[in-house]
């Protein structure tokens, strides 16, 4: 093939290559990393986490490191199973694995974008053109600072790519390709954004069935098409099932269960929304109510005026009964994203639950996300129709021609002039002017092609004016910092050199981890940092291997979330309750990071640093995570065990059991008996091993939260494994000298992973011995160039 044809050919991806480089410079070259928002709280911890488990120094399925024991694989914000996160995480260290691949996500989602618009039948120029306003929109950015949502929306327009080309072929490969990319979003861990590609393709396909010709069209092929969406959903599941059946078993037993109100950034006025939609804002630290994006002022969404008014000219060309699918799909999740200031038709839709599963997320603008992929492919689509303005045979005649052109240019100013008054609507000073200038550029362009009859060039201007835009205003937006940045801080230093921190934890009162809030840019975010590693802040904590009563992911047990009011009510000045008798004191709480002044009884002030401010207090009554206790108190339910916890007047172990079950009656131990004690053979997050000796039957405690999957054996044969003291678990302990394994064994993982090997194996089979099928094409398929 020439050289200047193979160049034609990859040009577009290149520049997205470019492009997407450019913007990661730092992070590709000069050893940078993101210190902004949950890049280092959560993204490089997760990133540790997996690391650690891949090379065999940790558990991939539970962790000590967050809310005294968590079942980290199932909580899915981590994407443990995510295949791109696997292979960063073995390959490099967690600072580096966290950061390429925010680059490499980006850059996959870039090229899913294009393959998206090129199955639309799109050109090269606007494919380009919408891939690139894709992933340089304000949101996709800012998205790029939390690993589970850059992971999942990278592949949001592979998914509609895959759909695209499932509806015109409707064949084996088509099923594998749609049910695989979706199956990808699963395993990337944000559940929510799968959840608003599945209401994207839903609103789709009804739209399609408005239409006579497209309900004939589906019924002459109602076999192959349903036949083959069915294969896609089972291998969407099948392939995904490693981590739907633990995030399912999870979700059940969180605080989430019976489902949450909607909070966060969505009581916005829907200004707020319209305006990040058409502006970059590079400077949010001016702005009144502003934080990450989002405020009174600005929300960060398309961020760009030109693609705005670039996909607002669908609206004006002739459609297909495809692209009104997209532009309806589109508007929905424009409306959901905006959530209940948006419409009352969104508080109609949320009150009375009518679409599933919107009451178990508790923000709404993440659907904008998906709104973004169908408004960067309206935009291809309606670069593609203005290059083709006026090629109608019927209008070759210079009269006609000449009169369409006129009418055509008589409609762009009317439509210029509505962008006006929307421009000047929303105008704030902050607006950088060049967005105007570009604007203005862009429909000058529009009408010198449309005089000269050069239509085809605008897709190629389009390109070119969003490259200057994004050079200008779009390609610094992230504080990066040394990556020397991320090491272990001063106050886990000196508190390591008065005893090992493995038999206790920390918790953070200071709230350091709301300088996730601030700006990307703004001058407080390297402080933010350093002040949250110092206070030992989940789920950072988990790089220095310390555990934590605290944490920062979405799903964090039910009981978990009982214990909160009685922990915050022992840690109240004043608080009378009896050292050593306390919930903190069981749960081994002995390190508190407190901000102001601080002066509960029984704590000591053990570090301090007054540049940050901030203070670590010990708890002198604590006790260490393994315990011996004598005492049983029989409870039926978490709710009952609060109450017991609440009221201890002895040291007691507080036990939950179904009371149909038989359970060992409540031990005391003699009065001048040896006191028992162990030896500690193995101490991983996942399994522990002891060699026990006791004179008497006794209860060990872990001071480690219990949950489905933990197994406790004795001697080699099992025993039953209680939730005890709330946030721990306990074992029944026979007298004499035993050996005692606890280890976490998910059934809800491991038949979760024997499906997606099955799966796996089977689709492959499937494609191996595959016999393709004819391609139906037909007027009005993706395929099909829209009618102008």
């Amino acid at each position: 093939m020439p050289v200047n044809r193979l160049l034609y050919r990859w040009a577009p991806l290149l520049l997205i290559l470019v492009m997407s480089a450019v913007f990661y410079y730092p992070v590709l070259f000069q050893h940078k990393t993101q210190i902004h928002a949950e890049g280092v709280s959560l993204g490089v911890a997760l990133m540790h986490m997996l690391s650690s488990a891949l090379h065999g120094q940790d558990s991939m399925l539970w962790t000590t490191a967050i809310y005294g024991g968590h079942p980290v694989f199932a909580e899915g914000q981590g994407g443990f199973a995510n295949p791109l996160h696997l292979l960063f995480a073995w390959l490099l260290p967690a600072v580096p694995a966290y950061n390429i691949h925010q680059w490499f996500s980006m850059l996959v989602s870039g090229i899913g974008a294009y393959g998206m618009c090129r199955s639309a039948s799109c050109g090269r120029a606007a494919s380009t053109f919408a891939a690139l306003a894709l992933i340089f929109s304000t949101l996709w950015i800012g998205g790029r600072s939390n690993l589970a949502v850059g992971s999942t929306m990278a592949w949001i327009p592979w998914v509609f790519w895959a759909m695209n080309r499932w509806y015109r072929r409707a064949d084996l490969t088509a099923a594998c390709f749609f049910g695989a990319t979706m199956a990808l979003m699963v395993l990337s861990g944000y559940p929510q954004l799968v959840h608003g590609v599945l209401i994207y393709l839903t609103v789709y396909l009804a739209v399609q069935l408005c239409s006579r010709q497209e309900r004939e069209w589906l019924w002459r092929r109602f076999t192959p098409m349903s036949v083959t969406l069915l294969l896609a959903i089972l291998f969407c599941v099948g392939l995904s099932a490693v981590q739907w059946l633990p995030l399912l078993e999870l979700a059940g037993a969180s605080h989430r269960s019976g489902g949450i109100s909607i909070g966060g950034l969505d009581g916005a006025p829907v200004v707020t929304f319209l305006r990040g939609f058409l502006y970059t804002l590079p400077d949010p630290d001016g702005l009144p109510g502003q934080a990450a994006g989002g405020g009174l002022v600005y929300f960060a969404a398309t961020g760009s005026l030109l693609v705005c008014m670039v996909s607002s000219a669908t609206l004006l060309l002739r459609r297909s009964m495809l692209v009104n699918g997209h532009i309806v799909a589109t508007v929905c999740l424009v409306m959901l994203g905006f959530g209940d200031r948006g419409s009352p038709l969104f508080q109609l839709l949320y009150d009375y639950h009518l679409i599933p599963g919107l009451h178990s997320f508790r923000v709404t603008f993440v659907y904008l996300y998906v709104a973004l992929v169908g408004v960067a492919l309206l935009g291809a689509l309606a670069l593609e129709s203005l290059a083709r303005v006026g090629s109608s045979a019927s209008l070759q005649t210079p009269g006609r021609s000449v009169e369409f052109r006129t009418h055509t240019l008589l409609a762009v100013a009317a439509w210029a002039c509505v962008w006006a008054v929307i421009a000047w609507y929303l105008h704030v000073d902050a607006v950088p002017v060049a967005q105007y200038y570009l604007a203005i550029t862009w429909l000058g362009c529009i009408g010198l092609a449309l005089v000269a009859g050069k239509q085809r060039v605008l897709p190629g201007v389009a390109v070119l004016l969003l490259c200057v835009e994004i050079l200008a205003l779009r390609m610094d937006p992230f504080n990066f910092g040394n990556a020397d940045m991320i090491e272990k801080p001063q106050s886990v230093i000196s508190l390591e050199q008065r005893g090992d921190l493995r038999d206790f934890k920390f918790a953070d009162r200071n709230w350091a981890n709301t300088y996730s809030l601030y700006p990307p840019r703004s001058s407080k975010v390297a402080r933010g940092l350093a002040k949250m590693l110092e206070s030992v802040t989940p789920a950072a904590n988990a790089l220095w291997g310390v555990s934590s009563l605290t944490g920062n992911t979405a799903l964090d047990l039910h009981r978990r979330r009982l214990a909160d009011p009685l922990i915050e009510e022992e840690l109240r000045s004043g608080n009378q309750r009896i050292p050593g008798l306390r919930l903190i004191d069981f749960a081994s709480l002995k390190y508190l990071s407190v901000g102001g002044p601080f002066a509960q009884p029984g704590f000591e002030v053990v570090y301090r640093n007054d540049d940050l401010k901030v203070k670590i207090v010990e708890n002198a009554h604590v006790y260490p995570r393994f315990q011996f206790f004598g005492d049983a108190i029989f409870v039926a339910d978490v709710e009952e065990a609060v109450a017991a916890i609440a009221g201890l007047d002895r040291r007691a172990l507080v036990l939950e059991s179904d009371p149909d079950l038989p359970v060992p009656g409540r031990v005391v131990a003699a009065a001048g008996q040896d006191e028992p004690g162990f030896e500690l053979l193995t101490d991983s997050s996942g399994l522990y091993e002891f060699e026990l000796y006791t004179p008497n039957p006794v209860w060990f405690f872990v001071a480690d939260a219990n949950y489905p999957g933990w197994h406790a054996y004795i001697d080699g044969r099992e025993t039953t494994v209680y939730s005890a003291q709330l946030l721990g678990k306990a074992v029944y302990v026979p007298a004499g000298k035993h050996r005692l394994k606890l280890v976490f064994e998910s059934a809800s993982f491991r038949w979760g992973l024997a499906v997606t090997l099955l799966s796996l194996c089977a689709m492959l089979v499937s494609l191996l011995k595959r016999r393709e099928s004819e391609p139906a094409v037909r007027p009005g398929s993706p395929l099909t160039p829209p009618a102008t």
